[in-house]
């Protein structure tokens, strides 16, 4: 897994996936040698619908009829095309397109702060624990080992955590920052204000922070934007109906 991370080569486009292999978190397939590919597929445990998927589409197809539960695969945006094409010409129906925008921040943060937030440190975890699963059930493992090994910050009301920002991934000098806040809670600058102290502490540790999101998704956008990221590049969800995965079940 590590020679095939060495191989993606590290990046802002990259590294959620190269921070999975080298980890030994993710499933890993390759035709070739991991060291010289002519496709791979890595399937993160932790979110096994969304591979992501480097070298040639038809290669890439051959490798994704023996993924199990993918629904969407993420691929450079050059590839996509090609592998839209060819799923849909395999399994005879529509399949559908959705863009993620990468951005990365490399001159100081515009700071922000609201009194609701702060950054989680281990005395914290009870915390995590207690409250954080109602934010993001399947995510509390991962939340406690930002607390432990990253960084995470936190909007608190009425003693439960209602919105968070955390480095989600790091490999090769980039953090990419994830953030998550309750509905209810929405539009109150938790997010920016979690955001500002997770990318400030990236910065100070030397590191290139790294914002990715669907590009429709607006609210995410606007907070890389007040932040001061810039766009870096993009990649390609391909997305199979549920027609289309039956079909080529």
């Amino acid at each position: 897994m590590r020679t095939l991370a060495d191989a993606i080569g590290e990046g802002p486009l990259t590294v959620s996936t190269c921070h999975h292999l080298r980890l030994a978190q993710a499933r890993a397939w390759t035709i070739g040698s991991p060291r010289a590919f002519t496709a791979a597929v890595v399937q993160w445990h932790g979110l096994p619908g969304e591979p992501e998927a480097y070298g040639d589409p038809q290669a890439i197809w051959d490798i994704l009829q023996n993924v199990r539960a993918w629904e969407r695969v993420n691929v450079p945006s050059d590839v996509a095309p090609v592998l839209t094409d060819i799923v849909a010409a395999e399994t005879h129906h529509p399949v559908t397109v959705q863009a993620e925008l990468h951005h990365e921040l490399r001159r100081c943060v515009a700071a922000y702060s609201h009194p609701n937030v702060r950054r989680l440190l281990p005395g914290d975890l009870a915390q995590v624990h207690h409250s954080a699963g109602r934010l993001s059930p399947d995510g509390v493992r991962e939340l406690a080992a930002a607390v432990l090994q990253g960084i995470l910050a936190a909007a608190i009301v009425d003693g439960q955590i209602v919105s968070i920002a955390h480095t989600s991934a790091r490999s090769g000098g980039f953090a990419s920052v994830g953030v998550e806040t309750a509905e209810a809670f929405r539009r109150r600058g938790f997010a920016t204000a979690a955001a500002s102290l997770v990318v400030q502490a990236i910065r100070e540790r030397g590191e290139v922070p790294v914002w990715a999101t669907r590009e429709t998704n607006t609210p995410s956008l606007r907070i890389a934007a007040r932040l001061g990221f810039t766009p870096c590049g993009r990649k390609t969800f391909v997305v199979r109906t549920a027609a289309s995965a039956e079909a080529a079940a």
